[in-house]
C-alpha cells in the first residue's frame, strides 16, 4: 500500500535528557572498563516523552502531540464520498542521539495503547531519518501484518535484535496507521517510554595448552593463548571467576613456581567494548610436590606403618630405603608398612609421581626403635580405713624403666580403668600399665590392703545343748574370715558369776560335760600385726542359755496312710511339764497340733511317748518338731522331722450334665488352697472357655459361662490344681 510519510526528528535537547545521557555514557564507560563483561545487557537510552523537544510529525492523516509525558497520534475522517478513509497514518521519526558500536546487540522497545479503536505499530531503523523511513529487510526491526495495538491498556512492543559492523548513529522511524470506514469519531494511538538496550556480544573462546615441565626446583613457565583477531586482546587470571587481571598479552610468564600443579585462566576481550569470553583453564605443571611426612617410633621387632600426604589428584607415591636409592617395588600408596625392625632407628624416603610421570624430591621418614618398657612394683603399706592408698605415688613404681606414661586398671586385661587411682579405698589386686612413646606396654599387679576397723562376730551355741552332755561352742567372726585373728582365749560364766578361763586356744571351745545352770561364754581375740580393730571388736560374748533339762534319745515321724505317727523317748527329765507337738507346711512357720504331758517330770530313767497326727487335707511335705516345756514355763525345741504327702488332692464335679443352657457349675473339694486352672474344650481339642481362680481349702463352687452360640455336642472339662490334672465329658443338648 502506498503511504506518505511525515518525518519527526528528535534532536538531543539541552535539558534533563542531555544530562541523563551524559551520566549514562559515563556509567557505560566504567562498565566496559571492568573485568566482567560476558553477555551483560544494559539500558543505553530511555525516551519518556516528558517534553516535545525535537519531536515533529509527518502524517498522511491525523495529528501528533506530546503532552503529559506521552506522544499521541490522533485522527478523524470527513470525506463523504469515500467508503474507506485513514483516520491517522505516517511515521514518527526518533533521533535518540545514540551512536551504535560494533560488538553489541541492540533492541528497541516502546509502550503503546489504543484510544477508541485498534491501530498498527511498526519500527524501522537507519543511519538517517530518510534511511529509516525507507528501511527494508532486517532494518524493519518490528513488523505487523495488521492492527497490533488493540488494548486500551499499555502493552510493551519489543523489536528484533540488531548489530552493526562499524560505529554509526541510530535513527528510528515508528510507523503508525489506522484505516477505517468513515466516522466522525476521534481515535488515537498513544506511545510512552521508548527504550534502547545493548547486550555485549561474547568474543570467541581462546585456545591454550597446558605446559608440563618436570622439575624438582623453583622455575618459571610461559603459557600461550591464541584465537584473538584484530580488535581483540587477552586477559589472564589466576582464578576461574572474578579477581584481578595479571596479564593482557598472548604469552604469560608465571612467577617462579615450586614443583606442583598451578591453574591459570585466560579469556579473549573486545578492546573496544570490554566484552569478554568465557575463561579457559591452563595448567602449569612444574613437577610433583614433595610429600608431607612425619617420623614415628616402634618397639623392638615391631613393624611401623609410614604415612605420606600431599600428592595431587591422580598421583602416586614412591617409597625408598637404603639412603633413598633403592625403590621398594610394590610401595606406591600413601602408606607403607615396614618389616620387623631392630637397632635404634631406620630411615626411609618417599616421593610423589604425578600423572605426567614427574617425580618430586624425596622426603625422609625416620623410624625410632624404642626400648621395651619394664614396670617394677613395690606393694604399698597397709592402711587402716578410712585412709586410702595412692597408686600414682612414684615409690610404688621405683625401678621401672622406659616408661613414658602410667595407667591404672582393675583387671589384668586392662579393659576397666580404675576410677580414682590416687585414692583407693578397697583392698584388692589392681594393675599398673606402663607405656612408652611407641605405644609398647608392660602391666603388673599391685596389692592394696585397706584394713577395716570394725567386724561382725557372734558365738554359736548348739540348739540341743543338754546338761551332762558334751558340746562344742563356736566363735564366728569376720576377723577370723579376714585372717586377722592371732589367738583365742575362752571364758565361761555360770548363773551370772565371774567368767572363768577355759581350756581352749582356737575358735572352738569343746566342753566334755555341760554343767547345770544359766551359761554364758566369752572369747577374747588378739589381732595380727597391722590390723586395725578396736578392742571392743576383739571380745565377743554369747547370750546366756540354759541347757535342756530333758535328754531326748530319739524322735521319729512316720506316715501311716493319711496319718502321721510321732514317737520319741527321753533318757532323763528334770522339771519337765510335757511336750507340745508342732507342725509346719513350709519348715518355717509352725503351729501347735497337741500336747503330751510328762510321765514323770524328774525321772532319771528312759520314758517313751507318742502322738498321731490325724488332720485332714495333708499335702506336700509336713514338718514336725517338739517344744519341751518346763514347769516354770521355760521351753526348748527339738529338731524337726519331715514327712512327704505328695501333691495337693482335690475332687471335682460339674452340673447340670447334660447341659441345656450356656452356664455350667463346677464344684471343687480341695484338701488345701491353691489356684484352679479350668478349661472347656470341644471334640477337636480347641479351647472354647477358660478361667483361673484362687480357691481356699474345702468346697468351692465356680460357674463357667459358655458362648450362647456354642453348638450341641460333646465337650471336655479339664482342671489342674497343685500339679494334679483331672478331666471329664460334658454333653450339651
Amino acid at each position: 500500500m502506498k503511504r506518505s510519510f511525515t518525518q519527526l526528528f528528535f534532536e538531543a535537547p539541552q535539558s534533563k535528557l542531555k544530562r541523563s545521557t551524559a551520566a549514562y555514557m559515563l556509567f557505560l564507560f566504567c562498565l566496559l572498563a571492568s573485568t566482567v563483561a560476558t553477555a551483560q545487557t544494559t539500558e543505553v537510552k530511555k525516551m519518556d516523552f516528558s517534553s516535545p523537544d525535537g519531536v515533529s510529525y509527518s502524517l498522511d492523516a491525523g495529528t501528533g502531540n506530546v503532552s503529559n509525558g506521552v506522544l499521541s497520534v490522533t485522527g478523524r475522517a470527513y470525506d463523504f464520498f469515500l467508503v474507506w478513509g485513514r483516520q491517522y497514518s505516517g511515521y514518527v521519526n526518533v533521533n535518540p542521539s545514540l551512536t551504535l558500536q560494533p560488538g553489541y546487540e541492540y533492541q528497541v522497545s516502546v509502550r503503546a495503547r489504543m484510544g477508541g479503536a485498534s491501530g498498527k505499530l511498526e519500527i524501522n531503523r537507519g543511519t538517517s531519518a530518510a534511511n529509516a523511513r525507507s528501511a527494508t529487510g532486517t532494518n524493519v526491526i518490528l513488523t505487523s501484518s495488521g492492527d497490533n495495538v488493540n488494548s486500551s491498556d499499555y502493552a510493551t512492543f519489543t523489536s528484533n535484535k540488531f548489530s552493526v559492523t562499524s560505529s554509526q548513529s541510530l535513527f528510528l522511524a515508528l510507523l503508525v496507521d489506522r484505516t477505517t470506514i468513515w466516522s466522525n469519531t476521534e481515535i488515537s494511538l498513544v506511545l510512552d517510554d521508548l527504550i534502547v538496550t545493548q547486550t555485549c556480544i561474547s568474543p570467541p573462546t581462546p585456545t591454550a595448552a597446558d605446559v608440563i615441565a618436570c622439575r624438582t626446583g623453583n622455575s618459571r613457565v610461559t603459557l600461550t593463548a591464541s584465537g584473538a583477531t584484530t580488535g581483540y586482546g587477552y586477559r589472564w587470571y589466576n582464578q576461574p571467576t572474578g579477581g584481578a587481571v595479571i596479564a593482557t598479552t598472548a604469552r604469560y610468564q608465571t612467577p617462579s613456581l615450586s614443583p606442583g600443579e598451578y591453574r591459570y585462566y585466560v579469556s579473549i576481550v573486545n578492546t573496544a567494548t570490554g566484552c569478554e569470553s568465557n575463561r579457559v583453564l591452563v595448567k602449569a605443571i612444574t613437577g610433583s610436590a614433595a610429600p608431607i611426612v612425619s617420623n614415628t617410633s616402634v618397639c623392638p621387632m615391631g613393624s611401623a606403618t609410614l604415612t605420606a600426604s600431599g600428592a595431587p589428584a591422580g598421583s602416586t607415591y614412591k617409597w625408598y630405603d637404603t639412603n633413598g636409592n633403592n625403590a621398594i617395588a610394590v610401595a606406591t600408596g600413601a602408606t607403607y608398612t615396614t618389616g620387623p625392625l631392630t637397632g635404634s632407628k631406620k630411615d626411609y624416603w618417599v616421593s610423589t609421581v604425578n600423572q605426567n610421570n614427574c617425580e618430586s624430591s624425596k622426603s625422609k621418614v625416620t623410624v625410632t626403635v624404642v626400648a621395651t618398657p619394664v614396670v617394677q612394683i613395690t606393694n604399698p603399706a597397709a592402711v587402716c580405713s578410712p585412709a586410702t592408698v595412692n597408686l600414682t605415688a612414684a615409690a610404688i613404681k621405683t625401678g621401672s624403666t622406659n616408661v613414658s606414661a602410667y595407667t591404672y586398671f582393675t583387671d589384668a586385661a586392662a579393659t576397666t580403668a580404675l576410677a580414682d587411682p590416687g585414692a583407693v579405698a578397697t583392698s584388692g589386686t589392681y594393675y599398673i600399665k606402663g607405656t612408652n612413646s611407641a605405644g609398647c606396654s608392660d602391666i603388673k599387679p599391685v596389692t592394696v590392703v585397706v584394713n577395716p576397723t570394725t567386724a561382725l562376730s557372734d558365738i554359736k551355741i548348739p540348739d540341743d545343748i543338754e546338761i551332762g552332755k558334751p558340746a562344742t561352742i563356736v566363735l564366728n567372726s569376720e576377723i577370723i574370715d579376714r585372717g586377722h585373728a592371732a589367738s583365742f582365749t575362752w571364758y565361761m560364766s555360770i548363773d551370772g558369776g565371774e567368767f572363768v578361763q577355759q581350756a581352749g586356744s582356737t575358735s572352738e571351745l569343746s566342753l566334755a560335760r555341760v554343767p547345770k545352770g544359766s551359761l554364758q561364754f566369752r572369747c577374747d581375740m588378739t589381732q595380727m600385726s597391722g590390723s586395725c580393730y578396736d578392742a571392743t571388736y576383739l571380745q565377743v560374748r554369747s547370750t546366756p542359755i540354759v541347757p535342756l533339762p530333758v535328754e531326748i534319745i530319739y524322735f521319729t515321724a512316720l506316715r501311716q496312710g493319711k496319718d502321721v505317727q510321732l514317737s520319741w523317748a527321753t533318757a532323763s527329765e528334770e522339771n519337765n511339764a510335757g511336750f507340745e507337738v508342732q507342725v509346719s507346711e513350709d519348715g518355717r512357720a509352725f503351729r501347735a497340733l497337741g500336747f503330751v504331758g510328762t510321765q514323770n517330770g524328774d525321772a532319771q530313767v528312759k520314758q517313751s511317748y507318742g502322738y498321731t497326727d490325724t488332720e485332714n487335707g495333708k499335702y506336700g511335705t509336713r514338718y514336725y518338731r517338739l517344744r519341751q516345756v518346763d514347769r516354770d514355763g521355760q521351753f526348748a525345741y527339738y529338731t524337726a522331722k519331715a514327712v512327704s504327702f505328695g501333691a495337693v488332692s482335690y475332687s471335682i464335679r460339674a452340673f447340670p450334665n447334660p447341659l441345656e443352657g450356656d452356664q455350667v457349675s463346677v464344684a471343687v473339694q480341695a484338701e488345701a488352697g491353691g489356684q484352679l486352672q479350668l478349661q472347656v474344650l470341644d471334640a477337636m481339642g480347641r479351647v472354647v472357655a477358660s478361667q483361673a481362680r484362687e480357691l481356699g481349702r474345702g468346697e468351692s463352687l465356680e460357674r463357667v459361662q459358655l458362648a450362647p452360640a456354642l453348638p450341641k455336642g460333646i465337650y471336655f472339662v479339664r482342671t489342674e490344681m497343685g500339679g494334679v490334672v483331672r478331666s471329664f465329658k460334658l454333653l450339651k443338648k
